[in-house]
């Protein structure tokens, strides 16, 4: 009984640190835009449409080079792997 209760309550968590990313990634563009000729510009990670298979947050491109794309999970921090002419790989 307490193992389903458990993991609907951690998808729960997810969820809500997710919609809280992503709210604080889009008002981040938004400070950025407004104040774009100043000096003061907040560094803004590139939220992707993939999602992790864990817990289900949303990507971040953590790095990228020729050969692979290297995605980072907002939630959980687990590390995605994309290589050039393939679809997403995950390890």
């Amino acid at each position: 009984m307490r193992q389903p209760v458990f993991k609907a309550f951690e998808k729960l968590v997810y969820g809500l640190r997710n919609l809280g990313n992503t709210f604080a990634i889009n008002l981040m563009n938004a400070f950025n835009k407004t104040f774009e000729s100043t000096t003061l510009q907040l560094d803004v990670p590139h939220l992707t449409n993939y999602h992790c298979s864990k817990c289900g947050c949303r990507l971040i491109i953590a790095e990228h080079n020729q050969k692979e794309i290297i995605y980072e999970c907002m939630g959980c921090g687990k590390i995605h792997k994309a290589y050039k002419n393939r679809l997403l790989g995950r390890f």
